[in-house]
């Protein structure tokens, strides 16, 4: 029954076609969110892998060029020159002393140390490659000077 020629509803398939097209729009919607979640993870892993790359650099260059006792460090702790820490390969982040650094577990380090030169001045080019957990490779160098 009709009141004045109008109709109040909507009908059935009025409905359905509303209910499709929601649908789509919402699963359009929610994999877009689920791909920016899952990707929200890598800046912070690859923050701390630089992090870490650039404290090993850091420490490595703060050594001495030359080994100043001519005795070559057997670990990390006793590490007196540059050239000790070619081959270094890290299974975790590890400090100063060797010792693993909690929530850094996942991170593997491997050092490379070369004789270079600049400007006919004898250099050492040091390379510290992080892997992080997800299979990014971060890549830090420096060049350490006979000073």
């Amino acid at each position: 029954m009709k009141k004045n020629g109008t109709n109040n509803g909507f009908t059935l398939i009025e409905l359905l076609v509303t209910i499709v097209i929601l649908s789509i729009a919402i699963s359009v919607f929610m994999f877009v969110v689920s791909d920016s979640i899952s990707r929200s993870a890598d800046p912070l892993l690859r923050t701390q892998a630089s992090a870490v790359g650039h404290a090993y650099l850091e420490e490595i260059l703060s050594k001495a060029f030359d080994d100043p006792d001519g005795v070559g460090g057997e670990s990390r702790a006793t590490f007196d020159d540059v050239m000790d820490y070619n081959g270094l390969v890290d299974n975790g982040a590890r400090d100063i002393n060797d010792n693993p650094i909690a929530g850094l577990t996942r991170y593997t380090v491997s050092v490379t140390v070369a004789d270079a030169a600049l400007n006919g001045q004898p250099m050492r080019r040091v390379q510290v490659d992080v892997s992080g957990p997800n299979g990014e490779t971060i890549t830090m160098a420096g060049y350490r000077g006979n000073i």
